[in-house]
């Protein structure tokens, strides 16, 4: 139970010291004690038919992801959220979780799905040479039409990004995965990324930039989904 004190300030009632009176040692370690910010053990639990990964965190939402190459489901959910509440986020993301592994199994059959955790160094390497001799075409071009450049660009494998942004220092990072698909994929990328250093986010502004940029960008986008990370 906590009481309001001066200035709006939150004080524990069994805490509150009178005028001129110094807290003692026990009540000032305790007030600036960090709070426990404990994670419960991971459990892996049946829902809704499942097989599940249920991680309780000191979050205030629920989030669900599918992991790995099997499709198995991971959920982060809040301390105290009932277990009901949480069935209820597996039953309405059902058709998507169903999509999704359709999609993976159809993409393995094809040969889409793209295993990032083995990659020898001579792939790699194979991959970044691949990256090195576009950027060096494509860089100029794209700084010069969207008036951006970043500072640095660097290469990793990601399981579940193809390139990100760091606005505040101008890095973007590419998946070396794009070394080894179509090359308008990469310029996507990389047109995709240089944009955020304009737009943080993906709203009005960034799809317009993007539409102006790359009028079929959204087509490149949709073959670019139909390989999968993992």
């Amino acid at each position: 139970m906590f009481g309001w004190g001066e200035a709006g300030k939150r004080h524990p009632l069994n805490s509150v010291h009178q005028p001129g009176e110094r807290p003692s040692r026990e009540q000032a370690a305790r007030r600036n004690a960090p709070r426990s910010r404990s994670t419960r053990p991971a459990q892996v639990v049946e829902i809704e038919g499942y097989s599940v990964t249920l991680l309780r965190k000191p979050i205030r939402n629920a989030y669900l992801r599918i992991k790995g190459p099997d499709g198995h489901l991971e959920i982060s959910a809040p301390l105290k959220m009932p277990s009901a509440e949480i069935a209820a986020l597996v039953s309405r993301r059902r058709a998507w979780i169903e999509m999704w592994r359709a999609r993976y199994n159809s993409n393995l059959l094809e040969g889409k799905s793209i295993d990032t955790r083995h990659w020898s160094e001579e792939r790699k390497k194979a991959a970044r040479e691949v990256l090195d001799e576009r950027l060096a075409r494509l860089l100029p071009h794209w700084t010069l039409i969207i008036g951006k450049r970043p500072t640095a660009i660097r290469y990793r494998l990601m399981s579940s990004r193809w390139g990100s942004c760091t606005v505040n220092t101008g890095i973007i990072r590419l998946n070396l995965v794009l070394g080894e698909l179509d090359e308008d994929l990469t310029e996507l990328i990389i047109v995709h990324e240089i944009t955020h250093l304009w737009v943080s986010g993906h709203g009005k502004e960034f799809r317009e930039r993007m539409q102006a940029y790359l009028p079929d960008w959204q087509e490149r986008r949709h073959r670019l989904d139909e390989h999968q990370l993992f």
